[in-house]
């Protein structure tokens, strides 16, 4: 026990003295990297590539210094973003020296504005006999698709994308374009028969303009090279690009384009498009466009509608063919005929039916039905117009047969009963609402006599006793017998 007591301080000594060592170095070289991050190289001669109309292709080459140094880059960490979606920065590595991205990662009108990207290497370096992966720090650079005037952060002032001062300081660039492109640009595939794109003038655009629409469809490529800090200028593209074929006309202006015939999309079709004019005296404005996200499908058709349980009603509905039933979405929209009860709104997905509940019997209701994709199927969430509304008439409460005929029996012999009650009580009820006037004729004669007999006595003094017939008097005759 005393002899390892003895052996460990003398073996201790050793074991920290190495893990010291050891941790001094590691230290050293942590800190020698940290130093070295701030001033390790970062990627150069960034190019810019649009290899098609719908893929965007940044290109870069690791600095000369590095490749004098014990640093090899194993790793390039690139974000794209936009204002718009600086807070959502796409992010990733890779090994390889460009960054591609499709246009469809890009919300409807991102590609007008200034892109951004930053990129930065991740070097494997041999520091004091350590390996250590070191980060460079970020390049920052940014393009604008389209040329012309555009506002920096926070001021008024608007610069011309083709300055050297725009494009050095990106953090400071708003790329927000001038207000002669055209705005409220919308496309609507109607049923997967016709597709219908509109837009608005800009608010600063000339009257009268005439808007043109050229569109590319995926798989049809061109491109062309710039390098920064310089943008590419975009409108080489634009003569590669078709024309509409079928303009929509408001005041003698085009402000729309229907796709129909030839032109109609086809399923999963998407299409790259740039509003622009001949005269060339506006902004070009474009749009990237899914149609598959822009469907707006039929109203649905209902075919029945029935009460059930009283308080329960039952509907169903046909849906277009167009879209498979698990991608479908329906809403169902119950009014009260007296208004009195807000619109109730229930929802079904996959189903051409519904049950719903807690109604009221006495009530009348009218039911109308439309439908949308779900967000499953690459749906931006646009419903068709209502279906035409169902009325759901009030409940009426059945009432058993047998009292039907229990009041058919009856009321004829009641109404015969108080006919007959009232026939034997109709002169005493004439008597007694409508009572017999007194004759004075018959008073005055009972009072004073017979006033023929008053007039003859005036005339002659005396009144014929013989006029007046004797009034016989009645005898009563007693037989009495006389005894023997």
């Amino acid at each position: 026990m005393t002899t390892e007591m003895g052996r460990s301080p003398c073996s201790w000594p050793h074991v920290t003295l190495g893990w010291l060592v050891l941790i001094h170095c590691f230290a050293g070289a942590v800190a020698l990297a940290a130093a070295d991050e701030k001033f390790h190289p970062s990627p150069i001669n960034i190019t810019f590539h649009m290899k098609t109309m719908f893929t965007l292709l940044w290109k870069w080459s690791p600095s000369d210094i590095i490749q004098n140094t014990s640093c090899d880059p194993v790793k390039y960490y690139s974000e794209v973003y936009t204002r718009e979606s600086s807070k959502e920065k796409k992010l990733i590595s890779s090994k390889y020296l460009y960054r591609e991205m499709g246009v469809e990662m890009f919300g409807k009108t991102e590609l007008n504005n200034a892109i951004f990207l930053n990129v930065r290497s991740e070097s494997k370096c041999l520091i004091n006999n350590v390996t250590l992966f070191i980060k460079s720090q970020w390049t920052n650079t940014s393009v604008l698709l389209i040329s012309g005037p555009i506002r920096l952060v926070g001021t008024t002032d608007t610069l011309n994308q083709d300055a050297q001062s725009v494009t050095e300081d990106p953090e400071t660039l708003e790329g927000v374009p001038d207000q002669t492109a055209v705005t409220g640009f919308s496309c609507i595939w109607y049923n997967k028969e016709h597709m219908v794109c509109t837009w608005h003038p800009g608010d600063h655009s000339p009257p009268n303009t005439n808007y043109t629409l050229l569109y590319w469809l995926k798989g049809e490529s061109s491109g062309f090279e710039g390098t920064f800090p310089k943008p590419t200028q975009f409108e080489q593209l634009l003569t590669s690009g078709k024309p509409c074929l079928e303009y929509m006309y408001k005041d003698a202006v085009p402000l729309g384009c229907r796709f129909t015939g030839q032109q109609a999309p086809k399923d999963n079709s998407e299409f790259q498009m740039v509003i622009t004019d001949e005269s060339k005296h506006i902004r070009p404005f474009i749009s990237y466009v899914n149609v598959n996200r822009i469907l707006k499908l039929s109203p649905p058709q209902i075919l029945n509608v029935s009460r059930f349980l009283s308080q329960n009603i039952y509907v169903s509905w046909n849906a277009s063919e167009a879209v498979k039933i698990h991608c479908l979405k329906f809403e169902i929209e119950v009014n009260e005929s007296t208004w009195k009860e807000p619109p109730r709104l229930q929802t079904e997905s996959g189903n051409l039916s519904k049950n719903i509940t807690g109604f009221l019997p006495q009530a009348e209701y009218a039911i109308r039905v439309r439908v949308s994709q779900t967000k499953f199927c690459e749906s931006e969430n646009i419903w068709s117009e209502w279906s035409e509304a169902r009325s759901v008439p009030a409940e009426v409460e059945e009432v058993d047969g047998t009292v039907y005929i229990t009041l058919l029996l009856l009321i004829p012999i009641i109404i015969a009963a108080a006919t007959i009650i009232l026939l034997i009580y109709l002169k005493r009820l004439k008597i007694l609402v409508f009572p017999p006037i007194p004759d004075p004729g018959k008073i005055f004669k009972n009072r004073f006599g017979d006033p023929n007999d008053f007039q003859q006595f005036i005339k002659y003094g005396k009144v014929n006793v013989s006029s007046k017939p004797p009034k016989e008097e009645i005898c009563t005759v007693i037989l009495v017998e006389s005894p023997i």
